[in-house]
């Protein structure tokens, strides 16, 4: 069986890998693992060889890991891809002989077609975590806004959802793994059991303990707290993952266009091409170490092959010579017969009766497993359904208690608009009897106006009859001015007239 594990980064892929290496499943030689570091102390369990062909084609298409709005893994160029699933099914090769096997790399959610193409037995672990802790991660170790990091989680699922969706898979919750170990892991171990017949072991609750620390579970958050940040679309897929397999059996549609754009956005203050170079460079420096470290891979590879043909060679040894000595019983048994054909039938009689008794027992232990694994898987759903319901109490207790504060607000506001209503009346009555005692005065004014009117009127005929009075007047003046003038010359001349007489009288 070939184990592939997928997941976005930070969603707990790296627990689940090592519960695998618990359980018995190949991870690889020494020193292929990527190792360890601050943000993952107990470590990735990835391969060296598998993260760099992962890179290469990324950076193929100028992306990387964290820029893929404008990946489509269905635009690599014909040849190069037949190159990629070349080096993926040398991989594939090199860990077929320790069957079963499993490979884990978030970049897989992406970059699963490529490799489905080298696969004959692939298996999926599909692992969940609240998308809104996975962004708060991303922002503490890469610095990525949180609805970026909301986006990347969205597309990195639909991905891996929609290339496993005709495969065997399971679903894993990080949430559930961390608060019930034991049963997660039964749950798993029951499925891989089922699915591939292998003799593999369940870890011990010590084992588990050791590398499911609780104080390494950071970031927790509600759904409550991420339906406040989170996109209706990233909220619906993420209740489908709750649901597990039988809420996802149609294909998805591809990210949302807000996650594309977010995306898009976040890209432009990134340079690929300077990643991609430092990759490069920093892969040269280690070709060397990666040369030896394959050679000793390819060692040991040759060596566990060279000791299975060895194990295989003495089963095949042990096997001739039970068939010698079936040969030997068979000659004895047929001679038996022989001698009485009546006790052989009764032989045969019985025989058919204990393989029946056989296939009866072999179906009732099969039956007995299949409802084992029901009734875990039961479990666990009645278990998360319990952490639903405990939630789901919380909160309405919390609404109820904000109901109460907005019917006490509401009660409140009633009286306050009781209180504006009455003085909001009284206001509009003075307001009325303002408005007719302003209605009085404009009527007494719009009266008084038209007997100025009339008065106007009166006063420009007797304006006009002045006029008229003062031009006969001035008519008048010029005519008593010429007759005044005529008066004058008339008494000039009786004055000269008086004078001659006066003259006259004093010569008498």
């Amino acid at each position: 069986m070939q184990i592939f594990v997928l997941g976005m980064h930070r969603s707990g892929t790296s627990a689940v890998a090592r519960i695998l290496n618990l359980m018995g499943v190949y991870f690889g030689g020494e020193n292929v693992s990527t190792g360890r570091s601050d943000q993952n102390v107990k470590g990735f369990w990835e391969r060296r060889d598998v993260r760099d062909l992962n890179d290469d084609m990324l950076f193929g298409s100028r992306c990387d890991w964290d820029c893929v709005a404008e990946f489509d893994v269905d635009g690599i160029p014909g040849e190069t891809k037949s190159a990629y699933v070349d080096a993926a099914a040398d991989i594939v090769l090199s860990m077929d002989a320790h069957r079963p096997w499993f490979i884990k790399e978030p970049r897989l959610c992406l970059l699963f077609p490529v490799w489905r193409q080298a696969l004959e037995n692939p298996f999926c672990i599909h692992v969940l975590r609240n998308p809104l802790e996975v962004a708060h991660s991303l922002k503490t170790r890469n610095g990525i806004p949180v609805r970026t990091g909301l986006a990347l989680w969205e597309t990195y699922n639909l991905h891996a959802l929609n290339a496993s969706a005709d495969l065997r898979r399971v679903f894993v919750s990080f949430e559930d793994l961390m608060e019930n170990p034991s049963v997660v892991v039964e749950r798993i171990h029951a499925r891989l059991v089922e699915q591939g017949g292998y003799g593999l072991r369940v870890p011990t609750a010590d084992e588990l303990s050791q590398f499911l620390d609780d104080a390494l579970y950071r970031h927790r958050k509600t759904m409550r707290s991420l339906r406040s940040v989170a996109t209706t679309h990233q909220l619906q897929l993420y209740e489908a993952l709750l649901g597990g397999a039988d809420a996802l059996r149609t294909p998805l549609p591809g990210p949302s266009r807000s996650a594309f754009d977010i995306l898009r956005r976040y890209e432009k203050t990134v340079d690929i091409e300077d990643r991609v170079s430092r990759a490069r460079q920093a892969r040269q420096r280690r070709l060397p170490e990666r040369e030896t470290t394959e050679l000793k891979l390819r060692n040991l590879e040759l060596e566990h092959a060279r000791s299975w043909l060895q194990d295989v060679s003495t089963r095949l040894a042990a096997a001739e010579r039970g068939t010698r000595q079936l040969q030997r019983v068979e000659i004895e048994v047929r001679s038996a017969l022989a001698q009485s054909v009546q006790k052989a039938d009764d032989l045969a009689s019985e025989l058919d009766k204990a393989r029946r008794a056989t296939a009866s027992a072999e179906e009732e232990r099969s039956t007995l497993r299949d409802t084992n694994a029901r009734l875990e898987e039961e479990r666990a759903v009645l278990h998360l359904a319990k952490a639903n319901l405990e939630e789901n109490v919380a909160n309405l207790m919390l609404e109820r208690s904000v109901l109460e504060q907005a019917k006490a607000q509401l009660e409140a506001a009633q009286i306050d608009a009781r209180e504006t209503n009455a003085a909001l009346r009284e206001d509009l009555a003075a307001r009325t009897r303002d408005s007719e005692i302003l209605a009085d005065a404009n009527s007494a004014l719009r009266e008084n106006l038209a007997a100025r009117t009339r008065d106007s009127e009166i006063l420009a005929d007797a304006n006009s009859a002045l006029r008229e009075n003062l031009a006969a007047r001035t008519r008048d003046s010029e005519i008593l001015a010429d007759a005044n003038s005529a008066l004058r010359e008339n008494l000039a001349a009786r004055t000269r007239d008086s004078e001659i007489l006066a003259d006259a009288n004093s010569a008498l």
